[in-house]
């Protein structure tokens, strides 16, 4: 097991981490924040314990990061903290214990060996595999009746094979799993000695040879000798896999790998399920099904009603039914689910089409969108599928072959290395399957129906798009002409059947290692690890394709750091090509995983954005723009913030094909750079409106509160509104309730508790002076109870604060564009 301590009492960590050594974990050390997250960017681990007050990143922002990054690695907050609302904070950021100090070494270890078994299927702290058994809590490893003694590292190897005895482990995984970052790296030979030494004393125990070397790949524990449970009797598997590997592999993996709709996981807690709806006829039917699967449900008719709910218990899941009527505090609701940490897999249900909210839907993380009527069984599918584990994809194989039998053994044998296998039996279906499927490896065979594997290889040579797949024949002939054949087709490898597994998977890993690092040399930005232009516009293609053939939207949008070539010249390309990746890092954290970012030369950034409008794109980058400035980069003894600048374009208005909105894109960021910068600029944005002294805004805000009004005037003019700011009634009245007003609005935004003049006075002169004819005019609401009378004598809507400026500016634009 591997831990990383972040904390920045040296003594403190330094004793803890001896304690730690010594029962065998393997432990790293950070002294603040960012170091921490850099080793958490760097390495993966089974436990991270943090302090909350840390320099240069705390330790609530630093959990609340990892959740939002997907990762569930366990968290224990270990801190001086001890207030009730300190803990409250902490949990709720996602982590899994928070333990006060002072605390005794001791009883510390014991919390940290509790947390850690959550990690694994049961709560034992002994590891069993056949004959052999080892107790975490001692320490102590057994061969049936005989004792083993091991050294840290020789435990660590062995504890790591029986956590995952399916799992085979390389030599980079081994180093990566067992020593730490100030640990001297070993070589590939100690690795082996330590596999050598650790056969030798097993051997010594009267063990047969447990460790298998899997040629080229790596090794694991050799499945020949473990135990298989029966029904009536525990049977030794004591003869090797045949050649062909399918029959006892597949059926062991499938039994493993199969779940039962009916129970996601039978070991733990009842599933929890809150149901926000009021449709009571499907309320029923869901509450039936979830009975008979031993679940619990939780019904509550409105979104106040849920988030009430939520404070008393935390669901596992949450089926969100959203109406025209109730839209407004149901998207409020879901506003707030999108910042749980972790976050609750959230479904919505609508017997109404909106089809214009599915993009703030998805910004807002909903994890499904369905249109009643719809089955019950059909929900619980989903609901299934959304409560699985995620597991790591590393590669997708595709392979195409007319033989179910070899189709089923590639994927026994590489689907436990974490490959996603495709397989196929009808060549005529390829070209769909391969543009669904979009595989970093094929796998063909030579002789099939229809069309044979050496004509799909010349057409996959043809094709630009395809040019570069790595293409492996696997087939039973073996003369000198098939083979010449197939090479001259274009194929990088091939294999001959009967398959031998390792010479399979040690090619396969190999080809896609290969190819790997040709990618990336050839369309991989150095600086930023993002797709350069090349391999970018090809993807950016495929969108725009889709965009045409289906009529969406596609937005466009260039990006690019403001003043970087100053701050090159003053500090260094090492600063320069710092704040490069952490705008990279952030796109791809902050935007849809379907979104192309992607880097270009001079240190410009590029992002297609599908199904969305160039109104939205602004929204999402502004939103970025806003997480992005709030980060200080330090050099020497300065602290600043950078800023970007970025144009926001759209297909079809600003062009039909990718040099086109390009264009466009590149002319309109250079607009906002020569605005000052630090801004999002949509390309249909037009200077300033003026004639006969009137001046038109895009938002007039009324506000007395100056930090309130600072926030939101900085979100609209990081969005390129035109806005003004009249802070009291009397103001208001003499600007823009007169007939011959000098300054219009397109929206108002009125608070309810103005000085002098109210909100209702102000808002019945503008009535009386026709001003809401022309301007739409929100309501700025502290309580509810002047809400009713504001709508009725003419406010269009009514936004209560404070309240999330991300949400406020969603509201906004929303009104603008209708």
């Amino acid at each position: 097991m591997k831990i990383l301590l972040v904390n920045d009492d040296g003594q403190f960590t330094k004793k803890l981490k001896a304690n730690l050594t010594k029962h065998r974990y393997v432990v790293d050390t950070a002294v603040d924040g960012q170091e921490g997250w850099e080793f958490v960017e760097a390495q993966e681990y089974d436990l991270i314990v943090l302090d909350v007050m840390l320099p240069k990143l705390d330790g609530i922002t630093f959990c609340s990061r990892l959740r939002a990054k997907g990762l569930q690695v366990l968290v224990m907050f270990l801190t001086s903290r001890a207030a009730s609302e300190d803990k409250i904070k902490g949990l709720d950021a996602g982590a899994d214990d928070y333990v006060v100090k002072p605390v005794p070494l001791p009883e510390l270890t014991a919390r940290i060996r509790a947390l850690l078994r959550r990690k694994q299927a049961t709560v034992s702290t002994v590891l069993e595999w056949g004959n052999l058994t080892l107790e975490a809590r001692t320490g102590e490893v057994k061969y049936a009746d005989v004792a083993l003694n091991l050294t840290k590292k020789e435990y660590s190897l062995l504890e790591l094979f029986m956590q995952d005895a399916q799992k085979i482990y390389s030599q980079n995984s081994i180093l990566n799993q067992l020593w730490t970052f100030e640990d001297e790296p070993p070589t590939r030979d100690a690795i082996r000695t330590l596999i050598k030494r650790l056969r030798q004393k097993l051997k010594a125990a009267k063990a047969p040879d447990l460790i298998e070397t899997v040629f080229g790949v790596g090794y694991r524990l050799n499945p020949a000798f473990e135990e298989i449970p029966s029904a009536d009797s525990n049977l030794l598997l004591n003869k090797k896999l045949p050649e062909f590997g399918v029959s006892s592999t597949s059926e062991k993996t499938d039994k493993q790998t199969q779940t039962s709709p009916n129970a996601i996981e039978s070991d733990r807690s009842p599933i929890r399920l809150l149901i926000v709806d009021e449709d009571k006829e499907f309320i029923d039917t869901l509450v039936e099904l979830a009975t008979t699967r031993g679940w619990q449900t939780a019904i509550a008719p409105n979104a106040k009603l849920a988030t009430e709910s939520l404070q008393r218990i935390r669901p596992d899941i949450i089926l969100l039914n959203i109406s025209i009527d109730k839209r407004k505090d149901e998207f409020t609701f879901l506003e707030e689910m999108s910042l749980e940490q972790p976050l609750i897999p959230l479904l919505v249900f609508t017997s109404e089409e909106f089809s214009a909210d599915r993009v703030a839907l998805a910004r807002r993380k909903s994890q499904g969108f369905f249109h009643k009527p719809i089955s019950s069984n059909r929900v619980f599918e989903v609901i299934t599928q959304s409560l699985k584990p995620v597991k790591k994809i590393e590669a997708k194989v595709m392979v195409v072959d007319d033989d179910r039998m070899i189709l089923s053994l590639v994927r026994t044998l590489l689907e436990p290395w974490g490959i996603k296998v495709d397989i196929l039996n009808d060549s005529l279906q390829f070209w769909d399957r391969l543009e669904s499927v979009k595989p970093d490896l094929l796998i063909l065979d030579v002789q099939m129906p229809n069309v044979d594997g050496i004509e799909l290889c010349q057409l996959l040579r043809n094709d630009s798009r395809w040019a570069w797949l790595p293409i492996i024949f696997l087939t039973g002939q073996r003369d000198t002409e098939t083979i010449q054949q197939v090479f001259s087709a274009g194929a990088d490898d091939f294999i001959n059947k009967p398959v031998i597994a390792p010479e399979l998977i040690t090619r396969i890993f190999n080809r896609l290692e290969r190819n790997r690092l040709l990618r990336e040399q050839a369309e991989i930005n150095s600086i930023t690890g993002l797709p350069n232009r090349q391999r970018a516009t090809q993807d950016l293609e495929r969108l725009l394709h889709l965009a045409k053939q289906y009529q969406q939207y596609f937005c466009l949008s260039i990006l690019k750091i403001d003043d970087l070539n100053q701050v090159n010249r003053n500090y260094g390309h090492g600063l320069g090509d710092k704040i490069l990746r952490r705008l990279a890092s952030l796109l791809q954290k902050e935007l849809r995983t379907e979104d192309i970012v992607s880097s270009w030369n001079g240190g410009e950034f590029l992002v297609g954005m599908y199904g969305i409008n160039r109104g939205y794109g602004v929204e999402w980058l502004a939103e970025v723009l806003e997480i992005f400035r709030s980060t200080e980069f330090e050099f020497s003894q300065d602290s600043f913030p950078i800023t970007f600048s970025a144009g926001v374009t759209q297909f079809p208005e600003d062009g039909t094909d990718i040099h086109m909105l390009y264009q466009s894109a590149a002319s309109t960021m250079e607009k906002a750079r020569d605005m000052g910068g630090n801004r999002i600029l949509a390309s249909n944005w037009k200077p300033l409106k003026s004639s006969q002294s009137l001046l038109y805004k895009d938002v007039i805000l009324l506000h007395q509160n100056s930090e309130f009004a600072s926030s939101i005037m900085d979100a609209l003019l990081t969005r390129s509104y035109h806005v003004d700011w009249l802070k009291d009634g009397k103001s208001a009245l003499e600007i823009l309730a007169k007939t011959s007003s000098s300054l219009h609005g397109k929206v108002i935004l009125l608070e309810e508790n103005l000085p002098v003049f109210d909100g209702l006075e102000i808002l019945k002169q503008l009535r009386a002076n026709k001003v809401i004819q022309h301007s739409k005019v929100v309501w700025l609401s502290t309580t509810i109870s002047q809400v009713e009378k504001a709508l009725s004598w003419g406010c269009l809507d009514y936004i209560n604060i404070p309240c999330n400026i991300s949400s406020f500016m969603y509201r906004l634009r929303h009104l603008l564009e209708r």
